[in-house]
């Protein structure tokens, strides 16, 4: 194996570190963190996922390789590497960096797994909601309705009233104008009757009168 190969599978695997300690914001460690992660995740979620265990066992297997070449008392081609391995670094590092990575489609699936699970619980809250507001609605159309019904009927009784008060000053009236022509009526026969009686004893007066003058003198 040529070294320089050893170098760059080195190289490269410290590039992918790097990336996933940023993301962890640690210094160091990234790649642990996030087989750690990969190994937190259910088996049954696991399985949705294409080539999961794929790439946590290749990971695993690269990291191996990259801590005996650290930590190892041989040389870098002292262990088993090949441009695949390089390659395949390479490849996971990109697909981390565009959000294609294992963990990365299994926190979009539960990320929408967790939204439709707030549309399905959010919905039954939702029509509730529209069923309490429509039946308010139409309980204050009801309301509105009863109170509109009883304020018609209010200013109808107030109109009656004032209607059966009118028509009570108009009897009263009446019956004020009927007992004063009564009166007037009464009056002026009465009047009538005093001035028949003053011209009867006027009549009665001067026959007398000529009477008497008569008889005396015959």
């Amino acid at each position: 194996m040529p070294e320089n190969t050893s170098i760059i599978f080195f190289d490269e695997y410290k590039k992918l570190d790097k990336l996933c300690s940023e993301m962890y914001g640690i210094n160091s460690g990234g790649v642990t963190c996030y087989l750690n992660d990969m190994m937190a995740v259910p088996v049954m979620q696991r399985n949705r996922i294409p080539e999961w265990n794929q790439t946590y066992d290749r990971l695993r297997e690269l990291r191996h390789i990259r801590n005996q070449m650290a930590h190892g008392e041989g040389s870098f081609e002292d262990y088993p590497c090949s441009e695949e391995d390089v390659l395949w670094l390479f490849e996971f590092r990109s697909k981390i960096m565009h959000i294609s990575d294992p963990l990365a489609v299994y926190r979009s699936q539960t990320e929408e797994s967790m939204h439709a699970t707030r549309i399905k619980e959010d919905f039954p809250r939702a029509v509730d909601q529209s069923q309490t507001e429509e039946s308010m609605h139409a309980t204050r159309a009801k309301e509105d309705f009863l109170l509109a019904v009883d304020q018609s009927q209010t200013e109808g009784n107030i109109a009656d009233h004032q209607r059966m008060k009118m028509d009570n000053v108009e009897v009263i009236d009446q019956e004020e104008n009927d007992s004063f022509e009564k009166k007037h009526s009464m009056l002026k026969k009465i009047a009538v009757f005093g001035l028949i009686v003053l011209i009867v004893a006027a009549a009665v007066l001067i026959f007398g009168n000529v009477y008497m003058k008569y008889f005396l003198l015959s």
